[in-house]
């Protein structure tokens, strides 16, 4: 199925953790994924065919970002059928106890609150209500983060989750 590494949990509120992780999708068949949380993907190599729920986003891959508001199943389907897909990705877990949630879906719900600007939570809630795919949409300042936030994990100096926890704050605004 995948390796997880660079778990960095838990983070300071509103996040929950981050996850370097590297999945096997077979390719007759799928990966499906069940996550309680909001979150942020960011795919660092490989390609996949994604839906989340009912809605089929196409072909993800490098340097793509996903936004999935909240609760939700996700299928990954090789883009190769005989010989499987490998999937590398970066995700950023939003902790759900910290936000207004739709009752009937769980996920965020937008409060166009004009404090977004001054209350971080209120900005995830704004800008990461609705489903999205963002193609080929990172930048060498996210790269650049990715990295810090992989030598953080791996070296744990004093400090480490305070620095991961900015960083990904950064990855997310």
């Amino acid at each position: 199925m995948g390796k997880s590494f660079h778990i960095v949990r838990p983070l300071e509120p509103p996040l929950a953790e981050v996850e370097d992780r590297v999945m096997f999708i077979p390719g007759d068949g799928e990966l499906v994924v069940a996550r309680p949380e909001a979150r942020l993907l960011l795919v660092c190599d490989g390609r996949a065919r994604l839906s989340v729920d009912a809605h089929t986003f196409g072909e993800i891959g490098p340097g793509d970002i996903v936004i999935v508001p909240g609760p939700s199943r996700m299928v990954y389907r090789s883009v190769h059928d005989r010989t499987g897909s490998r999937l590398h990705m970066f995700r950023v877990d939003f902790d759900q106890d910290q936000f207004s949630c739709d009752p009937a879906t769980g996920w965020l719900q937008a409060l166009g609150s004009q404090h977004e600007e001054a209350d971080f939570t209120v900005f995830i809630q704004n800008h990461f209500s609705r489903m999205r795919h963002l193609v080929r949409a990172q930048t060498p300042a996210i790269h650049a983060l990715l990295e810090s936030i992989r030598h953080d994990a791996e070296n744990e100096a004093p400090g480490f989750r305070h620095r991961v926890s900015a960083r990904a704050r950064l990855l997310v605004a």
